[in-house]
């Protein structure tokens, strides 16, 4: 993603029985389905749980699922019909989220986490509190509305299940 994350949308599609992640950045749309698999790999990364040792980071990546004030509403109207010509980077079918790669920070690029699918490309996010944060609340409404019953996942100490992680 080359242009700042401008808005993020998470979708239970029932017959796909999945969640569809949306993102734009100016007039670019990402899209990648989220199985329940791939959200039990990405939710202990999003709280803060390095996925190849399983240590706790030192920062606090997310703030407490508590603190809603910290996130911003998201807009109703799906992001495919607030605006006629979209570009997707990725192809106008959502990309199959099967592998979650977190990169710690350095001097030359902040920490990132990257979406893939199981060939080609796929999104690159920041590692931030106030995203991490969103994203755990949006997957975990979209969960609930699937019917997935992952609450404990989103409330419980985090650990690495096993699934391709690097």
């Amino acid at each position: 993603m080359s242009q700042t994350l401008e808005q993020i949308q998470i979708d239970f599609v029932a017959n796909e029985d999945r969640l569809l992640l949306k993102l734009r950045s100016g007039n670019q749309l990402y899209r990648a389905w989220l199985t329940r698999r791939f959200i039990k790999l990405w939710v202990p990364i999003l709280q803060g749980v390095h996925p190849q040792t399983g240590e706790r980071f030192a920062d606090t990546p997310a703030l407490p699922l508590e603190q809603a004030d910290a996130i911003q509403p998201v807009e109703d109207t799906p992001l495919e019909k607030q605006a006629e010509a979209y570009e997707y980077p990725l192809g106008e079918a959502p990309i199959l989220a099967v592998e979650i790669t977190y990169n710690t920070a350095s001097a030359e690029k902040p920490a990132q986490m990257i979406i893939k699918p199981a060939s080609g490309q796929g999104i690159v996010l920041p590692y931030q509190p106030q995203l991490n944060h969103t994203l755990l609340k949006l997957l975990q409404t979209g969960s609930d509305k699937a019917q997935w019953d992952l609450h404990a996942l989103f409330h419980a100490e985090a650990e690495i299940p096993g699934g391709r992680l690097q």
